[in-house]
């Protein structure tokens, strides 16, 4: 249909309908299903035991693909059962479909390997953000990263790294820091004493567990208490299960607490890196 490079011969281990991903298993080759990388494209009906052609997943063009549901042209495929694709996961993520589909058994034109949502490193900020100082109400810090609405998928990790520092602060007043995941806190740095060039730093892996208006997210990860550099000690965190809603944009941010509102308390974020991890066909 839309290869553009001349079709393999396969031995099929079982029947195979056309447009179908398929993936060899000793000297045949059989139906992919959602977890498993494929190696070709059926490209006609092949019986149990025959020899027939299928397209190299290496091959360049539109890679075409039975789906077992309507998917709307501009969305990421994933794989599904018995060699189709579908318009969600938890499959792996095979590409941009060119296409709508109406219907169950429709053929998705799909683009390999492109999809419009992010993967990788995605957010690192260059420069320090501005001070959060004088103020005793919870304050954003203005290095943050916005992942698009309905851009996340179960199975999805986002990994999120953190430093900051106090270059100067006032008598015994006291910061606290949190990392926000949307409305959920993912790290709490408890409110201590800080002294000037005191440091604050963490990471935490938010794992998507459920997607939706009512989206699961899990978050563990490790940071120490608020301190000098050098001389506090790495603890675990966690974040319990918090609902999290992924058909609208979520903020990944930091937020800083002083107790006194006094010009001295100065608090930076000088690093600030976002990834999403997403398990991808090859």
């Amino acid at each position: 249909m839309s290869r553009t490079n001349s079709p393999i011969t396969v031995l099929a281990g079982e029947n195979i309908e056309p447009y179908r991903r398929i993936r060899q298993i000793g000297s045949s080759w059989y139906y992919a299903d959602a977890g498993e990388t494929h190696q070709a494209i059926s490209a006609t009906y092949i019986l149990s035991g025959a020899r027939g052609p299928a397209w190299s997943a290496n091959d360049s063009g539109l890679m075409p693909i039975e789906c077992s549901a309507v998917i709307t042209a501009g969305q990421t495929c994933f794989a599904g059962d018995d060699g189709k694709c579908l318009d969600v996961g938890p499959g792996l993520e095979l590409g941009l479909c060119t296409n709508t589909t109406s219907a169950s058994g429709d053929i998705a034109q799909v683009v390999p390997g492109c999809s419009p949502y992010p993967n990788g490193l995605v957010y690192t900020s260059i420069a320090r953000s501005a001070a959060v100082t004088n103020t005793t109400t919870p304050t954003d810090f203005d290095k943050t990263f916005t992942i698009p609405a309905n851009s996340l998928k179960a199975g999805d990790i986002v990994r999120v790294k953190f430093q900051g520092t106090t270059p100067t602060a006032n008598s015994t007043d006291t910061l606290a820091v949190a990392l926000k995941f949307g409305s959920a806190t993912g790290i709490s740095l408890a409110a201590v004493d800080v002294a000037n060039n005191d440091v604050f730093q963490g990471e935490m892996d938010f794992v998507v567990r459920q997607v939706g208006a009512s989206g699961k997210i899990f978050g563990h990860g490790i940071a120490p208490p608020i301190g000098a550099a050098g001389t506090v000690t790495a603890r675990p965190q966690t974040m319990a299960e918090a609902t999290v809603d992924t058909t609208a944009a979520i903020v990944v941010k930091l937020t800083g607490t002083w107790s006194v509102a006094n010009a001295s308390d100065i608090a930076y974020l000088d690093a600030l890196s976002v990834e999403i991890l997403r398990r991808q066909a090859a």
